[in-house]
This record gives C-alpha cells, structure tokens and sequence, in this order.
C-alpha cells in the first residue's frame, strides 16, 4: 500500500469526530494531486495535508506552528497581503519551496483568505509542483519512496481522537450546603462552601453579611445569581443557577447552585441550598462546542477549497459513476450537478475511446491500490480542446479495501505551450549560436571557468583560471582595464562589455567586442555568466583608417589652397568649415557653421548648389560644377563622408577661387582662336600653291630626271601631311571628319609603304576595326614608325599589336626606348632630341589625335626594351564585340 493509500485515513483539518460530509471531503482533499495547507491570522501552519508533507518531506508536527516562510521564502510577502488585506480573489503566484533536505522545488502556489465579519481569519494554500522531480521517482505509489516521518499507527491516531474528544460530567462534585436568613441578611455554610467560595470556614460556619457572600462571585455573574435569589423569595420559591466563583487557591471555577425558600407566619425565613462544582463538566461543554465549531468550519474549508481551486476534482464508484464533482468539473463539461452525478463516463459524453481508457485506469486502481497518473487531451465546453493531468488514486476503507475513487485533473495546456515555446527558443538559439560567426561562451560566477558553447573557434584552452586566460590571450596593455571590469561586473552583478585587443595563436593582435550577462537564481545570487565574443579587427581598422582620414581632412581643411573644405549633415546645414579664404572672400566660420546653404548663400547660386551636395548625402554621389559668388568664380566639389560601415553619415565640400584660372583659360582660349584663325589662313595660303605644284609636277614632260619628280612629289605630299597635322593640333575635334570604320593593320600598311627604312622590318600582329577618320590614322602610324626608325636605326623592328585586354592596340620598337624621365615631355610640341633633327610634332599630332577621339595615349617600354606607345579605350569592331 503506497504512502497516500496509508494516511487517507489521517484527519487532515485535526482529530475530530467524523461526519459523513467531513469524511467526504477530508478523503478528497488528501487525494489531490498537490499540497493544501490551512493558515492563521499570523501566516501559521494550522494544518497541512498529505500532499504537503510528501512535497516537503517535513513531517506533519514539525510544520503545524511554524511561519509558511518556512517553506515558501519570498511568498510571505504575498502571504502577507492576504492574511490583512480581505478579498475575494484567489493569488496565484511562481515560488521555490524549500523541503526539509534544502532543495528548491519549483511550485504554483494559490492562497485564498478565509473570512468572518469582514475580518481574515487566515487563508489556504494550494501547492502545486511545475517541475518535473515528481516523475523521477519520488511521487506516489514507487517501492523506494522515503517513509513519513510523522506516520504513525491507527491505535497512535485513535488515542489521540479520544484524547481530544471530552466527555460531559455526569455528577456534580464536591458538593457544599448553605442557608441564608433573610430576616438577618446573614450566610451559614458548613465547611465545603468556603472551599469553593474563598470564604473564611469559621466566619462561614458563624456567619456572613450576604453582600460579604456575594463578593466571593464572579463579578460579571453577581447581579444574575441576586436576581434568581430575589426571584425565588418573592415569586417561584425555588432556586437553582451557575456561576463563576474564586476558590481559596485563587483560581476560578464553575459552580451550581439549588436552593429552596422556607416559609414560616406568612413571612420568608430563609433560603436553603446546596452547591457543587461543576468546572470540569463545564470545560468539557465548552470544549466539545468548540470542536463542534471547528468541524463545521472545516466542513465549509473543504467546500471553500475545493470548489475555489481551478483543479479539476472529482469521485468514482466502483461502477465508473460520478459521485461528486467540483465546479471547475462541471464547467469543463457546460453541466450542472443534477445532469451529472450519477452518470458514468460514457453517459457524460466522453469519446468511447477515452471512456475505455479510464475504466481501464479504474479497474487498475482498484486492483493494485495505487495511483495511476496520465495526461489526455479533452473538449472544454468554452475553451475547446485542452491538455490535462490527471491522477486516480484509492480511497480505502476501514479493512483497507478500495470503496471509492478520487480524481483531480489540471489544466496543463498553457504549460504545455510555453514547453513547446521554450524547446523552439532553445532550438532557435542553438542554430543562431551555431550560424554566428560569434563566440558564445559560459563563464562560472567568479569568472575561474570559461567553456566554450558554440562559434568559430577564438579562445581555445577553456579549463583556465580568469588570470590564465587575462594572461594568455589579452593583449598586455589592456589587461588591467580586462580584469577592473570583470571585477565590477561581478561586484555589481551588471553586465560586462568590453572593446579589447587580443593575442591570436598565430601572434597576431586582433580586437574582440565582449559581452556577458550575469543569469541570476531565485535569491539573486549569479549562477553562471552567459556571454559573446566578437571579431571586430576589421571593423577597428575601418574606424582607424576613418580616424586618418580624418585628420587627412584636417590638414587638408588647414591648407587647402586658395579656398575652404567644409562639412554638412543630411539637412544640408553645415557643422564644419576650415580655409584660407573664409572671412575674405568667403563668409566667416561663424557666419557658415550652424547654417543651411540656402541660409548662407544667394538664391541663385544655393539653387546651382544644393542638387549637387543633396546627391551626395542622399544618394553617395561625387559631383563637381562652378559658380559664381562675391564677383569671383569658384570651383565646388561634393562628395559623401561614409563612417566605419560604409554608410553616408554626412557630406563634405571643397570650394576653391579659381577666378585667376578662369581669366589664363579665357587668355588662352583667345589665343587659341587666334591661332587656328593664322593656322586656318595659313593651311589655306599653302594648300593653293601646293595644288598647283602637284598638278604641274604630274606635268612635267618625261625626260625631266624621275628622281627629282618623286622628290618633289614626296615633299608636296609632306607639305600636305604637316598641314593636317598643324590643324589638328590647333583645331582639336573640329580638325577632324567623320568617323569611318578603319581597319588599323591596313592603315599600318600604307602609312609603311611611305616610310623610306628599307633595312627595318614591320610586323603587323593588329586584328581591329575602329571607328576614326584613316587619314588621320594613317598620319598617327606614319609618325610612329619614322619616330621608330629615327631612334630605332634603318635596321628596327617594328611590331603592331592588339592590347591584350582586348580594347586598344600599341606600336613597339626594339631600338634604345624612351628614358622614364622624358616619357612625360616626348609628345609636348617642339620636343626633339639633339641626335636628331625634326619639328618635334609628331608626336604632339599622337598624343593631340588621341585625346580627340578620347583614347588614352601613353608610352612605356617594350618586350625588346624599346619604346610601346600604347592607345586604349578605342572604339571596338561591332563583330568583335
């Protein structure tokens, strides 16, 4: 028989006499799966059931007196609040329970206060346990299960019922006579009246005044013991009464009197009476009303309890028919009491599946007289279909035979729930922990231990001390400022974060960014710290190279030439102004700082302004334009200032005079148009007459010398080739025709056949179209390849490539090459080296008819060590692309 079976015959609420209803409901409150307690007015055990014992593992005497702190700690507080403040509502709270071996057992606890005249008289407690300790062997009805200390036999709890329950006196005892004469008002006695009254025996035996009789009772009795004397003598003629009265040892006692009035002449002679002690049958009357008392009180205690908590309690006959049911039953079901009791399960409505289920459970009750304990989903009539626990366990009777079954069910679903929530949590953080290139890391509550959890791997040894660890991997200037905030943190049981620079295993230094939370018990003490560690080298170095461009700004800012540098935030208002020209040119860094643009500036010119520094911190844009302020002209760049994530944080501004360079280009550009007008009239002056020698030179009769007809030829055909030079380079684009597809091996070829190096050799490896005027062309490859043989010797080889990235083509010699300090100055007008005569542009007609068709021109050394004049970003074949 398990430990519940053996005690569900103990008095829960004290050894009374039982009633049937009593009986009923002290069975039922000890089935409960849970512990019930009952409180005084000063949070005192006054009772506690099974539950609370087996819970525990205090034994029922050890409890009853004691504070509830005993076992619920911090819940005294919310005790506390019931047992003074009367309500109606139960509290339902979260708290450790203490047991009698110092373990915490996690409980919901409900209090509800019991109530008389407004007043709280004390409360009950139900106790539930939402751990999972009582499925791992210590709940009802397993072999190993630890005794009850406060067991005890039968013949042990019926001596004590007997004890406890008094008997009524059935005689009056010590019994003493006494006449009063009325005619002189005086009080005989024989000698065991004093005994009782404190009177003196010789003065009792002669006579007292009756006013010196009646001092001798009890003060609150006096005047209802005269009233019935008076009544006697007047009236009735008889006297019977109980009363208070100090005996000669000075303690009170309950005495009875009887008496009857002697006549005589017509006249009343006296009273005589006899009166005897009856304390010990008055003590007895009272005792038993007060038991009588409490048994109604636990009575209505077991009715408050049971209908009160939102457990689910219930009974069974043997024939599976409901026998009683609380009120969070029959919500459960939508019925009233009427519709229920009596009925089985099947005719209650359970599934037929569910109902064999329990009549199965049933029938194993009855046979092994231990609990069975399961948990079902089930229809609630309001909240649908709900998770349960239940637990069936015997009811014996007297023989120790199974005459009933009590049953509490509890509502789990919500726990069920937050179970599931807390295991997707967990399974949440695990694959976050597990997918972050982070250190997640567990550290004890002084921060001896570390263990590693989950992340990629960056402090390795975990099994080492704090100053292990401090010593190993932190880097030695931050060590101290490491170890002064974990000292905090656990001083103040705070947070820990921490940027610091740590040792990697390869020696290298890297920084980490540290964060730990302390995870804190039921007693606010830390249990174990939480944390995360993370790399932040690369971020660190992004904030240095910011902090250097910073201070690039500054210096720049500070000598920024002819003009200022400023910074402006997204609203385009500027918060920073450096330069040479503010407060001369430009307004004062007072009259800039603080202010929008358009505060600052004219209409007009904010207008040509503000698009372009909006693009900038809006869409991370660089723009450039020119403007005019303050009768000077200006050139404005804006670009985004981006901070350590790459994100635009703000705008800076470069703003310089260019008012002297505006008035050189203007110089310049007058020149210019001087120029190509002289070189326009000078092309035209030369073409005529050059027209016409080459018209009379094909003339020429044929004996004239052939030599000197091609001489003269050759240098009418040069003085048409320098004139398309001289245009180019002083009209630009507009020198130019219109573009044509030109295959540039063969532009290479005729430019060839009009160079006189017999003895060089060219090599023509070029596979490209490209969209250009072939005069042009060809006079860019004729100057080319005599610039080769000049330098190169009548013997050079000349080779003619395609680029290998595909979008340009290059000219390369293996002559002497070009110097890396004149690689600059060969294609400046006039340039030509002492060793050689020339006009020096041809290679200023290169680089000019280059940058006409937006190629871009350079030279450099060739494979053979010679001069590579390369042409890039040149228009491509539509075939090839």
């Amino acid at each position: 028989m398990n430990e519940r079976a053996e005690t569900s015959e103990t008095v829960f609420w004290g050894d009374t006499d039982d009633t049937e209803a009593l009986r009923r409901y002290r069975t039922l409150v000890n089935a409960i799966d849970g512990g019930i307690y009952q409180l005084d007015a000063e949070g005192r055990f006054v009772a506690v059931n099974d539950g609370i014992v087996e819970l525990t593992g205090y034994g029922r005497e050890e409890l009853l007196g004691e504070h509830v702190s005993l076992l619920l700690g911090d819940g005294s507080s919310a005790t506390e609040r019931v047992l003074t403040t009367p309500t109606d509502d139960s509290e339902r709270l979260e708290l450790p329970v203490r047991t009698a071996e110092g373990d915490r057992v996690r409980c919901e606890v409900r209090m509800t206060p019991l109530e008389a005249d407004g007043t709280v008289q004390g409360a009950v407690g139900v106790v539930h346990e939402t751990t999972d300790r009582r499925r791992t062997g210590e709940r009802l009805g397993e072999s190993d299960r630890r005794p009850n200390r406060t067991q005890s036999s039968e013949s042990e709890r019926e001596s004590r019922r007997t004890e406890s329950r008094p008997e009524v006196a059935a005689s009056i005892g010590s019994v003493g006579t006494w006449t009063w004469d009325v005619r002189e008002n005086v009080v005989t006695a024989d000698e065991r009246l004093p005994e009782l009254h404190g009177m003196d025996p010789a003065e009792a035996e002669t006579g007292v005044p009756i006013e010196e009789f009646f001092d001798s009772i009890h003060e609150g009795d006096r005047k209802r013991v005269r009233k019935r004397l008076d009544e006697a003598v007047e009236e009735t003629g008889e006297f019977e009464t109980e009363y208070r009265v100090t005996d000669a040892d000075g303690d009170a006692r309950w005495v009875t009197s009887r008496g009857a009035v002697e006549r005589g002449d017509g006249e009343t002679l006296r009273v005589n009476g006899a009166t005897g002690d009856i304390t010990e049958r008055k003590e007895a009357e009272a005792e038993l009303k007060r038991v009588t008392a409490e048994a109604e009180q636990q009575e209505r205690l077991y009715e408050t309890i049971i209908s009160s908590t939102p457990d689910l309690i219930y009974a069974f006959d043997l024939d599976y028919r409901f026998t009683f049911a609380n009120d969070a039953v029959l919500e459960m079901w939508g019925q009233t009491r009427e519709e229920s009791i009596g009925k089985t399960l099947r005719e209650i409505g359970y599934e037929p599946w569910h109902a064999e289920m329990h009549e199965r459970e049933i029938d194993e009750v009855i046979e092994t007289k231990e609990p069975v304990r399961g948990e079902v989903t089930f229809p609630h009539a309001e909240h649908g279909r709900r998770v349960y626990d239940y637990i069936f366990a015997p009811v014996l009777d007297d023989d120790g035979e199974v005459e009933a079954i009590a049953g509490t069910t509890r509502d789990v679903t919500e726990r069920k729930r937050a179970e599931e929530a807390h295991k997707e949590s967990e399974r949440r953080f695990r694959a976050l922990v597990t997918a972050s290139s982070d250190v997640v890391y567990r550290m004890s509550p002084d921060w001896s231990e570390m263990h590693e959890l989950e992340g990629k791997e960056f402090l390795t040894d975990t099994d080492e001390s704090t100053s292990d660890w401090v010593e190993k991997y932190i880097h030695p200037d931050d060590r101290p400022r490491v170890a002064e905030a974990i000292d905090e943190a656990i001083r103040t049981k705070s947070i820990f974060e921490l940027e610091h620079r740590v040792e990697r295993d390869d020696g290298g230094v890297g920084w980490t960014f540290s964060r730990a939370v302390p995870m804190l018990n039921e007693d606010g003490e830390i249990d174990e710290w939480i944390g995360m560690a993370s790399d932040i080298t690369e971020r660190k170095q992004r904030e240095r190279a910011l902090e250097e461009s910073e201070r690039r700004y500054r210096t720049l800012a500070e000598n920024f030439p002819n003009g200022a540098v400023g910074v402006y935030d997204r609203s385009l208002r500027l918060t920073l102004t450096e330069g040479s020209v503010l407060g001369d040119t430009l307004p004062t860094a007072e009259r800039l700082e603080g202010n929008r643009i358009p505060e600052v500036f004219p209409t007009e010119t904010a207008g040509e302004l503000e698009p372009m520094f909006r693009a900038a911190v809006e869409e991370g844009e660089t723009g450039k334009t020119t403007t005019e302020f303050a009768g000077r002209n200006w050139q404005v760049w804006a670009a985004p200032l981006r901070d350590a994530d790459g994100e635009v944080f703000a705008g800076l501004s470069f703003v310089q005079d260019i008012t002297e360079q505006v008035e050189r280009e203007r110089e310049l550009e007058e020149r210019t148009e001087r120029l190509d007008k002289f070189a326009s009239m000078l092309a035209h002056e030369l073409r005529n007459p050059v027209t016409i020698g080459q018209i009379y030179s094909q003339q020429l009769p044929d004996d004239a010398d052939a030599e000197a007809v091609e001489y003269v030829t050759e240098a009418f055909d040069r003085i048409e080739s320098m004139i398309d030079v001289m245009l180019v380079l002083t009209r630009g684009s507009d020198a130019v025709g219109e573009r044509t597809p030109v295959e540039l091996a063969d532009a290479a070829r005729e430019a060839w056949d009009d160079v006189d190096a017999p003895e060089a050799t060219l090599e023509i490896g070029v596979d490209r179209t490209i969209q250009a005027d072939e005069t042009y062309v060809q006079h860019l490859f004729r100057n080319l390849l005599e610039n080769a043989v000049k330098h190169g010797g009548r013997d050079v080889t000349i080779t003619v490539g395609d680029i290998p990235t595909g979008d340009g083509f290059y000219v390369a010699d293996d002559g002497p090459g070009v110097p890396a300090e004149d690689r600059d100055t060969v294609f400046q007008a006039g340039y030509t080296t002492a060793e050689q005569e020339g006009t020096g542009l041809g290679l200023a007609f290169v680089r000019e008819l280059a940058e006409v068709y937006d190629w871009t021109c350079s030279v450099t050394e060739s494979e053979a060590g010679g001069a590579r004049f390369e042409f890039t970003s040149t228009d491509r074949d539509p075939q090839r692309t």
